[in-house]
Formats: structure tokens, C-alpha cells, sequence
């Protein structure tokens, strides 16, 4: 059986309109942000909810078969996991220091929190 690779289905261009939009927003970000004054969630959010079920009904992973659903979840798990990284990239170095004892309390029972839900 041969696979059709031109072939356009719903996550391709789910996945083609969110890598445009990151593209376009990389691009815009700051003008956006400086003349609107709006910041990255808002917009995000906007876009979501634009190509969502509620909007243009590109999005729609609730129809979706397992297979994609596995694959976006997985691309979701990487985003945050990257969107973190970032985040505690650009904290300042005496951070740690002086929120350590308050970062421990609520990190450390909400991870295994997650963790026991989880499992």
C-alpha cells in the first residue's frame, strides 16, 4: 500500500497553520506587542480560538482517530517542556537563592502530585 505524502488532511494543516503562526508571530511579535499592547498568551489564545472547533473548525482534534491524538500530545509535551526551559533560562542567578525554600514547597508536592495522578 502506498502512502499518498501530498495527500491533505486535517492535523497537516493544522500542523501547516501553527507553524505559520509561529512564524508570522516571531516575525510581528514585538510590533504587536508595542502597538496593542497585548502580550504572547493573549494572541495565542485569539489564534486557537480562531482555527478551533468555535471558530473556522480547522482544529478540531476531538474527531481525530488515536494515532494523532498520541502525536499531538507529544508535540504539546515538547512546546511546554521547551517553553519552561526557556523561562528558567532568563531567571536571574541570585533567583534560586533567595525563592529556593518557597520554589521547593510548591514544586516538589505538586510534581508528585502529577506524578501519582499519572501513574
Amino acid at each position: 500500500m502506498a502512502i499518498n505524502l501530498l495527500e491533505v488532511t486535517t492535523p497537516g494543516l493544522v500542523y501547516t497553520c501553527l507553524g505559520g503562526f509561529v512564524v508570522a508571530f516571531s516575525m510581528f511579535s514585538l510590533l504587536v506587542k508595542e502597538t496593542f499592547y497585548l502580550n504572547e498568551v493573549v494572541l495565542g489564545t485569539a489564534f486557537g480560538i480562531a482555527i478551533g472547533p468555535h471558530g473556522a473548525d480547522i482544529f478540531a482534534p476531538r474527531s481525530w482517530d488515536f494515532s494523532t491524538t498520541f502525536i499531538t500530545r507529544e508535540i504539546t509535551r515538547i512546546v511546554l517542556a521547551t517553553g519552561l526551559f526557556a523561562i528558567g533560562v532568563e531567571l536571574p542567578k541570585s533567583y534560586m537563592a533567595r525563592h529556593g525554600k518557597s520554589l521547593l514547597v510548591m514544586v516538589v508536592p505538586t510534581m508528585a502530585i502529577g506524578w501519582l495522578i499519572v501513574a
